[in-house]
């Protein structure tokens, strides 16, 4: 007889369909977890979203599940047998199981019809794989790790593959090298030196054919105009969804932004959003391996940046929120957002940039 943790939620999560009454669970249970473990830490398992943190994903195999993260499978330094980890989206959470916020994210996420995965590196950079009826497209190609083309075409199957380059950060092309294209997407000024690459103007789609509902899968390009960061950021319309790159960090207050110039990303962010704002509910970034960021982080990024430039109060007199706190032996200063729903944005600035 096997007794695990939670043993008394085992029938309410669904991991046995025998009640405790009915059956304790046996050393099946225990081969299953193993089976489970392995498979995520192989990459040939694919975790699906957890509700109890937006960072959390949980597997399945058998009588056995685990929550984990992508980033927590060993201890750092620790040589794996693979160096990618997959997560599936939409994940089939069961519906009666939505009752927190965490749960209702979870359902919303679950209810999109855009077939994708998520796929993160070893060097802590996520990979998006997303497939329509005719074409997959992988955005971000990592950092470089080995094994970037065997997990490609095994999530990708027989569809061909397009890639699109976000940025020409390392952590973006990285793995490039590892792959055959059918074609390269990047943006306007994104400076990657590759003779097939395919700059995509604003408002121009990249066309994968349909999603699991049957709708046009299409991802529409939109500059991000990053001062020394030029960007692409690609939105997916039916469900919401938009993808970008380095350039606005890993969407998390434990790893703050650096910014040089806050009325320059200030601008950036106000000219991309009068082309984007209000079409997105689901914020995916390449450094973040989270299954949802609420798009009120970019609203929060807007309110530090503000801090940083107009000082504790606007023109008219008004306060603008956002905590201050100095980076120890830097000359540095720590703005982060006040009263997060889901995410608090964070940017690290200058002291010289920073209006007192």
């Amino acid at each position: 007889m096997v007794l695990p943790a939670h043993f008394y939620q085992l029938s309410a999560l669904g991991k046995t369909s025998l009640s405790r009454k009915q059956q304790m669970l046996d050393r099946r249970y225990i081969a299953d977890m193993l089976e489970a473990i392995t498979g995520v830490v192989n990459g040939e398992i694919a975790g699906t979203p957890f509700f109890s943190a937006v960072r959390d994903y949980w597997a399945v195999s058998g009588s056995a599940h685990f929550v984990y993260t992508l980033d927590n499978i060993g201890r750092p330094g620790e040589a794996l047998p693979a160096s990618y980890r997959v997560a599936e989206l939409p994940g089939g959470m069961p519906r009666e199981w939505a009752g927190s916020i965490l749960h209702q994210l979870v359902t919303r996420v679950d209810a999109q019809a855009t077939n994708m995965h998520l796929i993160r590196d070893t060097s802590g950079n996520t990979l998006f794989l997303i497939a329509g009826s005719r074409r997959a497209l992988l955005v971000g190609t990592g950092a470089g790790v080995p094994g970037l083309q065997k997990i490609v075409q095994r999530l990708a199957g027989s569809l061909p593959l397009d890639v699109a380059l976000l940025d020409a950060d390392p952590a973006q092309t990285g793995g490039l090298a590892q792959l055959q294209p059918a074609t390269l997407y990047t943006g306007a000024g994104v400076p990657v030196q590759d003779a097939r690459a395919r700059v995509l103007a604003n408002g121009e789609s990249i066309d994968l054919g349909l999603d699991l509902a049957g709708r046009p899968l299409l991802l529409e390009a939109q500059s991000l105009p990053v001062p020394g960061k030029p960007s692409l950021t690609l939105l997916e319309n039916n469900d919401g969804l938009i993808f970008v790159g380095t350039a606005l960090g890993a969407l998390s207050p434990l790893t703050p932004l650096p910014v040089a110039d806050p009325m320059a990303l200030q601008e950036a962010l106000s000219d991309w959003l009068l082309r984007v704002g209000g079409r997105f509910r689901n914020l995916y970034a390449t450094p973040s391996p989270a299954w949802y960021t609420d798009p009120v982080y970019i609203d929060q990024l807007r309110q530090v940046l503000n801090r940083a430039i107009s000082g504790p109060t606007n023109s008219q007199g008004v306060p603008v929120a956002g905590k201050l706190a100095d980076e120890a032996g830097t000359s540095e200063v720590r703005i982060t957002a006040e009263l997060p729903p889901v995410a608090a944005a964070s940017i690290v600035v200058p002291k010289s940039a920073v209006r007192p």
